[in-house]
């Protein structure tokens, strides 16, 4: 249902926007968020691989956040980032904007 939705929501972004650019997932630090949490790094690559198989077999823009964060510095709860970390996924995304 997951990979339907994403095809979903980029042929409605397409039908309104001259250009649509996909964020990845980022990762995060399993030490510090719940152990029966849904967000583990393998449930996140693997989603976060539908999205790029998605958008790049439309011809979207994929931005991946990879490897972009620091899980220890920039993860102000584990999951969501600090102010550091928004910083560097807006240098990452920043070039796919010009």
């Amino acid at each position: 249902l997951f990979k339907e939705n994403i095809q979903q929501l980029i042929a409605k972004a397409q039908s309104v926007a001259k250009k649509v650019i996909f964020i990845g997932l980022t990762e995060v630090n399993e030490e510090k968020i719940d152990s029966t949490s849904l967000f583990t790094n393998a449930v996140i690559k693997e989603y976060d691989g539908y999205v790029s198989e998605a958008a790049t077999s439309a011809g979207t823009d994929f931005v991946s956040m990879r490897g972009v964060l620091d899980i220890q510095a920039d993860l102000e709860d584990g999951l969501h980032p600090n102010a550091a970390g928004y910083e560097k996924m807006f240098r990452t995304i920043v070039p796919f904007l010009k």
